[in-house]
């Protein structure tokens, strides 16, 4: 008598479905080849410093707490002046699709 109720009680306990870890990101095993240092909102540009000199059309995974994508280099600036090549130690504006914080890692991708 008692051991039916029990199995009924104990079904009503059993979750129902089951929930699967969140899938855990990647983190770059490579040293950074830059790293971001401001963003601006309006026009979506991160100023970065690059370590080594970067070529235009470049893939880079932006890397942070936060942060993780891939992007193609498009676009350098440096003083307001559109460059092909952005040379490394400089602060050098990017224009990105996403939002980077201040102190993410830029990776090769």
């Amino acid at each position: 008598m008692f051991g039916n109720l029990y199995k009924r009680l104990a079904s009503f306990l059993k979750p129902t479905r089951v929930f699967s870890a969140k899938p855990q990101r990647v983190t770059p095993t490579a040293k950074p080849i830059g790293t971001v240092t401001h963003y601006y909102d309006a026009p979506k540009v991160a100023v970065v410093r690059f370590k080594k000199d970067m070529n235009l059309g470049k893939r880079v995974r932006f890397f942070g707490a936060t942060t993780d994508f891939i992007e193609e280099l498009s676009s350098f600036q440096h003083n307001h002046k559109q460059l092909k090549r952005a040379p490394r130690a400089k602060l050098i504006g990017v224009k990105v699709r996403s939002r980077v914080r201040s102190g993410d890692g830029v990776y090769e991708a």
